[in-house]
């Protein structure tokens, strides 16, 4: 008898294919997509590590927010048009608001001190989990580091998926902060 595979192993497999990996640790928050029976979570974890420092701490840990951009771009992804770059951009901000499903980009985006928006490095973590990491290293002292947000480009507005607020850091030049920002979908 033919085995088949479960609709909701179909879509994770479609997904982790088109965006990337993710580290599988509890979260609250998670997004229905559109009536597939699909849901996502998002979530990101920082470590900073401090000049000098032999190994880096855990800093904080949160549930993330998905923009209706980043619904749409999903839709997109899996229905209409397919774009080439996966969310794999990592941003920095030091905005103190929370997370909001309207924003198209992240408020006040650090582009300085070598915190600017990069590729993250994709690893699957199992069916429909992934994770995209990246670690920053402060080149200036930068005040109160405490939005991230996931974008699909390199640069712009318009292309924020995600994003998630952490507990504020002040960074120092030397310092280091490993953005570890997972993403599951069941």
């Amino acid at each position: 008898m033919k085995e088949m595979i479960p609709r909701s192993v179909t879509i994770a497999a479609v997904l982790l294919i088109l965006f990337g990996a993710i580290i599988v640790t509890p979260t609250t928050t998670s997004t229905s997509v559109g009536g597939l029976g699909a849901r996502m979570e998002f979530h990101v974890t920082a470590y900073i590590q401090r000049a000098g420092e032999a190994e880096p701490s855990l800093w904080s840990y949160h549930a993330g927010v998905i923009t209706t951009i980043g619904l749409n771009w999903v839709e997109d992804q899996l229905g209409d048009s397919p774009g080439a770059d996966p969310a794999k951009w990592i941003s920095l901000s030091s905005d103190a608001g929370p997370p909001s499903a309207a924003w198209t980009q992240l408020p006040s985006e650090i582009v300085t001190g070598g915190l600017i928006r990069v590729a993250g490095a994709y690893a699957s973590t199992g069916n429909g989990m992934w994770t995209i990491s990246k670690t920053f290293t402060a080149n200036a002292t930068t005040v109160g580091v405490q939005l991230v947000g996931i974008h699909w480009a390199a640069s712009g507005n318009n292309n924020l998926m995600w994003s998630d607020l952490i507990t504020s850091v002040t960074l120092n030049s030397g310092d280091k902060m490993l953005i570890v920002a997972t993403a599951i979908v069941t």
